[in-house]
């Protein structure tokens, strides 16, 4: 019995089991947004039309598909990204003032060089999508890389029955729901809530960034994006903790979800493959030392506000 007791008093296996309440809080966030999202869109549009998959692939009217999508898709965010993380904050952390503080020291200065590492990592990002496509299971695996296939192929539906738009009057309800929920609300939730989780926990920011990437890239499900929206979500970890304001990655979330949009639906009317590195490879490499030299100066600047930061403190 006294054993039983003592079961947590390994710092171990006690992180362990903290680190593992954090995956189950956020499958709960998934699970429990999900449902209310679907049952709330139920009450506007009636029960037969929850069936996602047939509205995927059956429904003729594209304008009325996507307006329906996009509905599911905001209350679907609106649950999992701000209602359930928010009311976690508030009534079992209570530190809401905490994660939402805007941390003005040289915050403009941190906007413009996030988003100048963002513009250079593009080609680095656009290799390591080609990388990752490349990627199959052995063959022993030839199940589970046909049920990725099908989410793959569903996924893609998805992409195409949100960001393609057919009139400019939907351009508006589209990024609202792609970029501006999705932009704040997956931050909210990744870098405020789990990637801080995660650093109270282990004590190491390093090692909570790209944990809170894997689960930011994992919860996605969409496995053949897998490696650049993980390089993405540890960018925007990094981001977060040298800035300390989440301003800075939910813009940069942002324009990312923006421009993906715009290269979407440029390169399906102009038919057209954008970001290809397959014959650039000296712009990638290129791009990538600019982009080491901006992280290293993005860095430094951490590192000068803290340095101007415990001066003041003492």
């Amino acid at each position: 019995m006294e054993n039983q007791f003592n079961y947590f008093d390994n710092p171990i296996r006690l992180k362990v089991f903290q680190l593992a309440g954090v995956v189950i809080r956020l499958l709960g966030f998934v699970i429990v947004g999900t449902f209310l999202s679907q049952l709330l869109l139920s009450a506007f549009t009636g029960p037969n039309l929850i069936d996602s998959d047939k509205m995927i692939f059956e429904m003729e009217d594209g304008t009325e598909a996507r307006f329906l999508f996009l509905l599911m898709q905001a209350l679907y965010a609106i649950f999992v990204f701000f209602v359930l993380p928010i009311l976690y904050i508030f009534f079992l952390q209570k530190n809401l003032k905490q994660i939402f503080l805007i941390r003005k020291k040289r915050l403009g200065s941190f906007i413009l060089i996030s988003l100048l590492i963002f513009i250079a990592a593009l080609p680095f990002i656009s290799q390591l999508i080609e990388i990752n496509q490349q990627f199959q299971l052995p063959e022993r695996l030839s199940d589970l890389q046909e049920v990725l296939s099908k989410m793959e192929e569903r996924a893609q539906k998805v992409t195409e029955l949100v960001v393609l738009y057919d009139y400019w009057y939907e351009i508006i309800p589209i990024l609202f729901v792609v970029a501006v929920l999705a932009g704040i609300g997956e931050e909210l939730l990744f870098r405020g809530v789990i990637q801080n989780e995660i650093h109270s926990i282990l004590k190491n920011p390093h090692v909570a960034i790209w944990i809170a990437a894997v689960l930011f890239s994992f919860i996605h499900f969409q496995f053949q994006g897998f490696l650049p929206r993980l390089f993405l979500g540890g960018l925007l970890g990094y981001l977060y903790y040298w800035s300390g304001s989440l301003l800075v990655p939910i813009f940069v979330h942002f324009v990312n979800n923006v421009l993906t949009f715009a290269l979407i639906n440029y390169s399906k009317r102009q038919d057209e493959i954008l970001l290809s590195t397959s014959d650039s490879l000296g712009i990638t490499v290129l791009s990538t030392i600019v982009c080491i030299f901006l992280i290293i100066a993005c860095y430094r600047l951490f590192l000068k506000v803290r340095k101007v930061s415990y001066k003041k403190i003492n």
